[in-house]
């Protein structure tokens, strides 16, 4: 991986043990080798805190982890997420993104969180466009949009105003920590561009199980695409849960946290969103 060789090519000595080998043999690896940080999506870190104690009779503090890197999903912006992680490993936690091109941006130990310092300006160039209609917006302090970035100096395919979908924050103000640059926060991925990928997703995994498992089981000449697409989500969403958890988050009201009356009866206006 691209991470892996950057890492190595720094001097540092890195375990990819990778979560495929299971959460055991993460933990047995961690145990041996005794690493100083790891590089994990958060609801992966949330998982071996909860599971070190029963399959290998320790608690994460003890694997002696001194900084928690978060990528691939919001962690260190999520205040609860992060507390939950410090205090799980007794490490610091970080917000990365990046990795596996030139877009690269890292937070640091400032409270309360201020973003990730942009740290590959040298090697790409970052815009933002309206997510909607693909309009350019200015980069300036409190700009939000969907980001795009064309890389420089890249071997191979490069980049050219390539867009993930993901909304970000941007803060052109110096950090307190003494970053001058550029900071950002990632928003989320577009609503629509989240929906949709979820769509294709689930409907090429209905295609494939209906073609490659259902059919030849039940030695019948086609199903029902939706039900069976349907079906394999809902399987996938609850082998997810059962295996990194949820994190739910309350959804936020259209109406105000009070109440009013009219005569004896008095309505809670909150309760009105579930209407």
């Amino acid at each position: 991986l691209p991470l892996s060789d950057g890492l190595q090519s720094m001097g540092l000595c890195v375990v990819p043990v990778g979560v495929e080998g299971g959460t055991r043999r993460v933990l047995d690896f961690t145990l041996l080798t005794k690493p100083h940080a790891l590089i994990a999506t958060p609801s992966f870190g949330e998982y071996l805190i909860e599971q070190a104690p029963k399959l290998i009779g320790k608690n994460a503090r003890e694997l002696g982890i001194r900084w928690f890197y978060c990528a691939g999903e919001p962690g260190a912006g999520i205040p609860s997420l992060r507390k939950k992680l410090q205090e799980g490993f007794g490490a610091k936690v970080f917000d990365h993104t990046g990795g596996g091109h030139a877009f690269h941006g890292i937070s640091c130990e400032t409270e309360p969180y201020p973003g990730m310092h942009f740290v590959s300006a040298d090697h790409c160039i970052l815009e933002l466009v309206d997510p909607e209609t693909k309009d350019p917006i200015e980069i300036s302090h409190g700009a939000m949009g969907e980001m795009v970035f064309t890389f420089i100096g890249w071997e191979g395919g490069p980049f050219m105003r390539y867009a993930l979908g993901d909304l970000i924050q941007i803060y052109t103000e110096a950090c307190s920590c003494g970053w001058p640059e550029m900071r950002f926060k990632i928003l989320g991925l577009s609503l629509w561009i989240a929906i949709l990928l979820t769509l294709l997703i689930s409907a090429l995994l209905g295609i494939i199980t209906e073609r490659l498992v259902i059919r030849p089981a039940m030695r019948a000449p086609h199903f029902n695409i939706f039900i069976i697409t349907l079906g394999v989500s809902i399987v996938m969403k609850s082998l997810s849960g059962f295996i990194w958890s949820h994190n739910d988050y309350p959804y936020p009201s259209v109406f105000p946290d009070e109440t009013i009356s009219f005569g004896n009866a008095t309505f809670d206006l909150i309760g009105l969103g579930n209407i």
